[in-house]
């Protein structure tokens, strides 16, 4: 029925856009570190795990950024993709010292 409607009304306000786009943050961020967690100390297909990660990163890249409008949602992905992105750099600075 008007459930659309109200989800959009939920994103109306500015702070409320931006704790969700935090939350998309800080969420790639914990991904990355559980997958770069996972796979580095399993140490099985890492190489592979790293090709789908950028292949997937840079496919969100693509998707952003050839849209004419950037709706919430897709502002939302892109987030997490930030936040995956510099989670899998933060482990590699880790790994690095």
């Amino acid at each position: 029925s008007n459930h659309p409607r109200a989800l959009k009304g939920l994103f109306r306000s500015r702070s409320r856009r931006a704790l969700f786009g935090g939350i998309a943050l800080l969420g790639g961020f914990y991904v990355a570190q559980t997958i770069s967690l996972s796979f580095g100390a399993l140490g099985v297909n890492d190489v592979i795990a790293a090709v789908v990660c950028v292949l997937l990163a840079e496919y969100v890249t693509k998707f952003y950024y050839s849209r004419p409008k950037v709706t919430f949602p897709i502002a939302l992905l892109n987030n997490f993709k930030m936040g995956f992105t510099y989670g899998l750099f933060i482990d590699a600075f880790k790994l690095a010292s």
